[in-house]
């Protein structure tokens, strides 16, 4: 992810800023799991929903593409409701089987996006020190 241009994407690369938006985050929850150890910190990710999230009124899409994206999204996506499921239950959940910084998805560790976070730690130390800098700048001028 390019950090200096955050919050200003193209029309292009929509789809790559929303990606690299949740990776940023996964790596932010490593980073914590770290730096502060009193608090846990978990990914949860609710899976692709059906909601109205990122479908506002001027958004356009050709008609050939609509009906083809229709099939994929109504035997792939999740209802809202399930989606949130994993999240509530991270949030309620005293098991000592959640630790800081897992990634979990439909109540379980997913152990494969961890592995992928583990191999760009690098990535996420940049994350963090580009953040705490954009913070202090912030705070300094409010």
């Amino acid at each position: 992810p390019n950090f200096n241009t955050a919050g200003s994407p193209t029309d292009d690369s929509v789809t790559q800023e929303y990606c690299d938006s949740k990776l940023c985050l996964a790596l932010l929850a490593r980073q914590m799991k770290h730096r502060c150890p009193n608090f846990k910190v978990l990914s949860v990710s609710p899976g692709w929903c059906r909601t109205d999230l990122g479908r506002e009124d001027n958004f356009s899409m050709p008609f050939t593409t609509l009906v083809l994206m229709s099939l994929p999204w109504l035997m792939f996506s999740r209802s809202a409701e399930s989606g949130s499921d994993s999240v509530v239950f991270c949030a309620a959940s005293t098991s000592s089987h959640l630790t800081s910084g897992q990634f979990i998805r439909d109540r379980k560790q997913y152990t494969e996006i961890e592995k992928y976070l583990d191999q760009h730690e690098r990535l996420g130390d940049l994350l963090w020190d580009f953040s705490m800098k954009a913070l202090e700048e912030k705070l300094k001028n409010p």
